[in-house]
């Protein structure tokens, strides 16, 4: 695998145009059926800069995009990189209260939102600093067999309805997307950027911390990862293959792949904008593509589709997992059924979704996040002292660095310097690296478990849990005990039909695990809760169990109780 990759010193637009100029008739953007030739697409683009240049976004301006994956969200996010604007991608199905935070935070005085989700800007905008709301239908770029589709009073017409077009109320005070772009006044050129300074965007991260942070990159830290991707796929053609996005792009992980990348590499981003499986297969069917990042979730959904066909995916080159850890079963599974390899990878919005990867081949080897990306340098310390490098083979924090890694926090100096050390990202990641350079992450820092001065991560059990049949999915965590200081507990899902047993369970780790590590406390819930992207909420698995156990203490064997205590560990 290469080690190094050269990054030019240009702003993130300058891909674009110089897809345009290369090849200014291939198609940019698939979408329904429909599509956009670069040089139409670098068109829009201008125009679109050119509106929201005589709407007052300038240098530094944040651009806010309430938007699914569609022609809307491409133009507008090059149009503000275009002006020298930051342009802040943000989740359609945030709550108000979700999405009024990043609004605020980020004093965005614009944001373009897809018609669907104006009740939901409108719900939000109270105390933030929007001046403007721009709405799109998701309809203008439409075929018209699409849209005679969405006429019919069927479930998937009402489904495209809803995802794609919504009846705004009379008192809305809003601008049109389409007639910005009729009505502008003009192409805007391109405004002068410093790479290494000016911010392209910001992302808020989905971590466990308290309030999601603003992850600032630059244009070069964008540049950069979409150059890395790129060296990565040493059978990529420019110009001449398809990308299917499908990944929420308001993802840096989706963004990087699915956007960026392609626009280096002069493919045809095929845009999803719902989460309907057979508009997926439908779009792969359609226009052939070579590539696919996802997330395990779509991987198990379309390799479980009842109607999924080898030749369904047959175009698919390669495939690339992120957001989640992807089960080296699942992997196998989908290899199997299409033809495709697909290849874990591992990445914060910190280093633009991008750090670690598996070869995009079948050598890769899926149980791990995989290998540094080229220019990208990674290391394992010791918690305490992450200036100790520890040997091959250790557990400790990862520390990434590489010219994708974020330059800070937006506003918020404390936590950039607790988490950027000369360079160095420091992830809050708990992984190992073996004698070949894989790396496999083991758990979040915050969630080892200390019982018994043992520390205990929660993936070591919870591995061993979803080994058993009756288990469909779990979470551990530790609870606070006078005597051990923590407690190992387990908040257990059951396969449809399944019993699910407390004691049983407790023995079958008992007989793979060692004794500590043996969960004290097991809960039967119906789903275990997780955050948009699949991670664990592991504070709130604890405050499930904490409430199960009450302010009592530890419970006893009641039969009554959904909360089974054992007496090891």
């Amino acid at each position: 695998m290469p080690v190094a990759v050269a990054v030019p010193s240009v702003p993130l637009t300058a891909l674009l145009d110089e897809a345009a100029s290369d090849f200014p008739r291939s198609p940019a953007l698939g979408y329904f059926g429909r599509s956009i030739d670069y040089k139409r697409l670098r068109q829009q683009v201008d125009l679109l800069a050119g509106s929201l240049r005589e709407l007052g976004v300038s240098r530094g301006d944040r651009v806010a995009m309430v938007l699914p994956n569609c022609p809307e969200f491409v133009l507008t996010f090059f149009a503000a990189l275009r002006l020298g604007a930051i342009a802040v991608p943000l989740n359609p199905e945030f709550s108000a209260s979700e999405l009024r935070y990043r609004l605020a935070d980020c004093e965005a005085e614009i944001v373009v939102a897809a018609e669907s989700s104006y009740e939901l800007v409108s719900a939000a905008r109270a105390g933030t600093a929007l001046r403007d709301v721009v709405v799109a239908p998701l309809t203008e770029f439409l075929p018209r067999r699409v849209r005679t589709r969405m006429a019919v009073p069927s479930a998937r017409g009402r489904n495209l309805r809803q995802g794609l077009s919504a009846q705004l109320p009379a008192s809305a005070q809003v601008l049109y997307f389409d007639e910005l772009l009729e009505g502008s006044p003009g192409p805007a050129k391109q405004q002068q950027i410093r790479p290494d300074h000016d911010l392209a965007a910001l992302f808020y991260t989905a971590g466990a911390v308290d309030r999601p942070r603003g992850a600032m990159l630059t244009h070069r830290n964008l540049v950069a990862a979409a150059y890395q991707s790129a060296v990565w796929d040493p059978d990529l053609e420019r110009g001449e293959e398809a990308t299917l996005a499908v990944l929420p792009l308001h993802h840096p992980h989706a963004l990087v792949l699915g956007l960026i990348g392609a626009v280096l590499a002069a493919s045809t981003i095929v845009l999803v904008p719902t989460g309907e499986l057979a508009d997926a297969i439908a779009a792969t069917k359609e226009w052939g593509p070579a590539t696919l990042a996802g997330t395990p979730g779509i991987f198990a959904d379309l390799v479980d589709w009842p109607h999924l066909r080898k030749r369904s995916l047959r175009s698919l080159r390669s495939c690339v997992s992120g957001l989640v850890d992807l089960p080296s079963e699942l992997a196998e599974r989908f290899a199997a059924k299409t033809g495709a390899p697909v290849a874990n990878s591992y990445g914060l919005a910190e280093c633009a979704g991008l750090a670690l990867m598996n070869p995009l081949s079948a050598t890769g080897r899926s149980s791990t996040a995989g290998l540094p990306l080229p220019s990208t340098d990674v290391v394992i310390v010791d918690e305490q002292e992450p200036s100790r490098i520890l040997p091959v083979g250790s557990a400790g924090e990862l520390l990434v660095r590489g010219p994708q890694v974020f330059v800070g926090y937006w506003n918020n100096d404390q936590d950039t310097g607790a988490t950027l050390r000369n360079g160095w990202l420091r992830t809050g990641d708990i992984a190992v690296m073996n004698a070949d350079g894989y790396v496999t992450i083991l758990d979040r820092k915050d969630d080892l478990i200390v019982t018994g001065g043992l520390g205990v991560f929660p993936s070591e059990v919870e591995h061993v849990l979803l080994e058993h049949p009756a288990v469909a999915d779990c979470a551990v965590v530790g609870l606070p005990d006078p005597r051990f200081g923590q407690r190992i507990a387990a908040v257990v899902v059951g396969r449809p039909g399944a019993a699910v047993l407390h004691d049983q369970l407790r023995e079958f780790c008992g007989e793979r695990l060692p004794a500590q590590l043996v969960p004290h406390l097991i809960a039967v819930r119906g789903d275990v809760p997780r955050n948009r992207n699949g991670a664990i909420l592991r504070r709130a698995v604890r405050e499930q169990m904490s409430e199960s156990i009450g302010p009592g203490g530890y419970p006893g064997n009641s039969p009554r109780s959904t909360v089974r205590a054992g007496s090891g560990g």
